[in-house]
């Protein structure tokens, strides 16, 4: 049983580690379903998007 808490313990320390490296490295700013005001689940199922514009990049 410890065996199995240890690896899940490990599973998450490098999903965290993943995560961190993926916004705060990668240098590709956000993924596009982040540029909408709405939620992902709004988006997917009402086709819905308002841009938001944060001056960073041109809207779309």
């Amino acid at each position: 049983m410890l065996k199995n808490r240890n690896i899940l313990y490990i599973l998450l320390i490098i999903l965290g580690i993943a995560i961190i490296w993926r916004d705060g490295f990668s240098g590709k700013g956000k993924p596009e379903w982040h540029h909408c005001k709405e939620s992902l689940f709004e988006q997917v199922v009402f086709n819905n998007c308002t841009l938001i514009y944060e001056g960073e990049e041109k809207p779309a």
